[in-house]
């Protein structure tokens, strides 16, 4: 048997396909539109994107690398990676554009599905159907909504694409050269498939599937005359096994380094078998009925023998139903293997995460399911005298299903708005469902609402004890109600329970900061970027504490480290450019400044260090801007005052001094310091003495004396002693060095 798409086709029919093609894409486009309203959730979104160093870099020839050799996320998947990192280049971290990439190719992926499965099988309407409910299911919502799954996608694009391609091979048997080329464009799609995720390993047995039916070339030992033999079918699936094979080992050890297999003490081999039948009429009942749908649904290892025997009664019968009609109705095997066997890969035997099932799980699957329906509801219209002449009754079921299946996607769509409606609603349909509270935790936490998250947190360590994540978020929680014993406990909780949680590390460096104990601090931070490198928060505190401790050349390393990953803080370059300070590399400190401030202007921190900076390079006019705006911020700010008021002073450029701002400034910061700081009422003396005012001047100065040697500052006394004897003489005082800045 031929595909379909190979027989003669009218104009008219032609045009048909064309205007369904453009109807499903538009159904499915319009459905979906709205997810770019969606923000970023705190699940995965984070590591896949919003702190991946990599991906906000954009494509770089870095991030190639990066992509083809990392199991970052205990994953390998170049592919979404690039388009994750393209998506940056074009977007930058607007949520609206990642969304939208995710809406163009499941569109993409409806409208393939569709012309793919009329080319099969010449059947319009039928394939009509399949595509729609794919285009429109509500438990499809998550593959889309959630810019995490790209991969979800992206992996069932490139493997639609290889199931053409190789329908291309298949009607181009006779062509060597057409088909050898359909044969290798085919593997090479399927190859970009595993590459996005490595959901499509069992995409051979799906192409075998193609081979018994719709093709009829596998004939299970009854070949025809004109019909290729079983034996070359299942060759020239060799390749095809080879990279699923690859892609099976490179998963396994991408996972298994990452920690996200769990080890059978944890979850016996036998609950996962039970959990995985379960598993199986879950997603049966979700594709029929799609309410209560969540982002997470926690494993749960006792099921009760009656869910368990019931549901290996359901599989089972229709196993049997679809034997029973297997030379009749080929469709409801050819279906039905399609579902099961595309789900083996998720369905919970080699437990990765700690999910019992997931919507996002039925993407690819789900096809198999739409297509028994599909066309049992067609033969039902070919079968008119089964319905006594109401064949429109199945066009109408067909009809509402498709509409129900809108007005549901509506509905959850509206879940995924952002992290706290996402895991509210998860809370509500599900039960002891700790992943989601620890998700409103760290959702709350961000935002700094402690009550909230607290809560979150607790009610998750109620449910599962033995979770460190849970411990880690009532970690950050106490650090921020500033409990930092109550922090250090939690963090150690978190760390009993695994070691290697590099965020448990870093919360417990900053409440160890906070009670003054860095060295034990840098120890952990140390310990966190041993785990998670990439971590520009991790480097920043690491080079605070190094800085505390007086380790500035391991600080600047630190921060520059920082930098690197997140370009954009302000902070780091601010402490850099201290760093830099201390170091004496004043023109380095000086780009750093500029760099802060250009991110945040208002930084009166930076722009003070930068002042000081230009003042100490002799770049006094510049100088005098800085300070001029940093009192603008802050215009109580004992130490611009000061310094102002003493260049404006002493300065030898004439056209910078300004006797009468300089007294202005200098009153005030004596004011503010109660005249019990010797060097700035030396200042108010100086600045007296510019505007001419020696009485005043030598007043000042006697002060500042005296204040100095009551407090035992005998040094500054004599500096005093000095100007007062130029102020006596009736001279200002104008500092002769080049550096004017630096009077104290």
């Amino acid at each position: 048997m031929k595909p379909a798409a190979q027989l003669p086709e009218s104009r008219k029919a032609r045009q048909l396909v064309v205007l369904i093609a453009i109807i499903l894409a538009a159904g499915a486009f319009c459905a979906f539109l709205p997810v770019v309203k969606l923000d970023f959730t705190n699940y995965d979104d984070p590591d896949y994107l919003t702190e991946n160093p990599a991906v906000k870099a954009g494509l770089t020839l870095r991030g190639l690398i990066w992509a083809f050799s990392s199991f970052h996320s205990g994953n390998w998947h170049p592919m979404t990676w690039l388009s994750h990192m393209l998506d940056c280049t074009i977007f930058g971290l607007n949520a609206a554009g990642h969304h939208f990439t995710n809406v163009i190719i499941h569109t993409a992926n409806s409208v393939v599905l569709f012309i793919l499965l009329r080319s099969l099988t010449g059947a319009l309407w039928r394939s009509a159907l399949v595509a729609a409910l794919f285009a429109l299911h509500p438990l499809h919502v998550e593959s889309v909504a959630w810019v995490s799954e790209r991969k979800d996608v992206l992996s069932t694009f490139f493997g639609l694409l290889a199931i053409w391609a190789y329908t291309g091979y298949v009607r181009n048997l006779g062509s060597s050269a057409r088909g050898t080329a359909c044969y290798a464009l085919a593997l090479f799609a399927f190859a970009l498939s595993l590459m996005s995720k490595a959901m499509l390993v069992t995409l051979p047995f799906v192409l075998l599937l193609l081979d018994y039916w719709p093709c009829g070339r596998l004939l299970f030992g009854k070949p025809g005359k004109s019909r290729t033999p079983d034996r070359r079918v299942i060759l020239e699936k060799l390749p095809f096994f080879a990279l699923s094979a690859v892609l099976c080992v490179i998963t396994f050890l991408a996972q298994k380094s990452a920690g996200a297999i769990a080890p059978l003490e944890e979850i016996p081999f036998g609950a996962r078998v039970t959990n995985a039948v379960v598993a199986y009429n879950r997603y049966l009942f979700k594709i029929v009925w799609p309410t209560n749908l969540a982002v997470i649904y926690p494993v749960q290892l006792n099921w009760g023998v009656l869910t368990i025997v019931a549901s290996v009664m359901v599989l089972a019968g229709i196993t049997t139903m679809a034997l029973w009609q297997l030379r009749r109705r080929p469709y409801l095997m050819f279906g039905w293997v399609w579902f099961v066997g595309t789900l083996v890969p998720v369905i919970g035997l080699v437990q990765v995460g700690n999910q019992s099932m997931a919507d996002r799980y039925t993407y690819f699957p789900s096809v198999g399911l739409f297509l028994m329906i599909s066309w049992g509801l067609g033969e039902l219209v070919l079968n008119r005298a089964t319905l006594q002449g109401q064949a429109w009754i199945p066009g109408l079921v067909a009809g509402l299903m498709v509409l129900g299946c809108v007005a549901l996607t509506e509905g959850q769509l509206r879940h995924w708005r952002n992290t706290e409606t996402l895991f509210r609603h998860a809370v509500e349909v599900t039960r002891n469902n700790f992943v989601a509270y620890n998700s409103l935790g760290f959702c709350y936490s961000d935002r700094h609402e402690i009550g909230p998250a607290e809560t979150c947190f607790r009610a998750a360590v109620a449910i599962n004890p033995g979770n460190p994540f849970s411990w880690s978020g009532l970690a950050r929680v106490s650090l921020q109600r500033e409990d930092y014993d109550e922090a250090i406990a939690n963090c150690q909780a978190a760390l009993v329970r695994n070691p290697r949680l590099a965020e448990a590390h870093a919360t417990l460096g900053q409440a160890l900061v906070k009670k003054g104990e860095i060295n034990q601090a840098i120890s952990h931070y140390t310990e966190a970027l041993q785990l998670r490198p990439d971590q520009a928060s991790t480097h920043y505190n690491l080079a605070n504490a190094l800085a505390v401790s007086g380790q500035i050349t391991d600080a600047c390393q630190h921060y520059q480290e920082s930098l690197r990953l997140e370009p954009r803080s302000a902070d780091a370059h601010n402490n850099l450019a201290y760093m830099f300070v201390r170091e004496g590399k004043l023109s380095e400190a000086i780009v750093e400044f500029q760099a802060a401030l250009s991110l945040q202007p208002g930084l009166w921190q930076g722009r003070f260090g930068l002042a000081d900076a230009l003042a100490r390079q002799g770049k006094t006019r510049e100088a005098v801007a800085e300070y001029r705006e940093v009192l603008r911020c802050r215009p109580d700010f004992v130490e611009a005052l000061n310094r102002l008021a003493w260049i404006l002073a002493v300065s030898p450029e004439p056209e910078i001094r300004n006797g009468t701002e300089a007294v202005l400034s200098a009153k005030k910061a004596c004011h503010l310091t109660d005249y019990k700081q010797p060097m700035i009422v030396l200042s108010l003396a100086a600045a007296y003495a510019e505007a001419g005012q020696f009485s005043e001047a030598i007043s000042a100065a006697e002060t500042a004396r005296n204040v100095a040697l009551a407090a035992g500052k005998t040094e500054a006394a004599e500096k005093i002693q000095q100007l007062l004897q130029v102020f006596r003489s009736g001279q200002p005082y104008h500092e002769p060095r080049t550096l004017s800045g630096q009077q104290q």
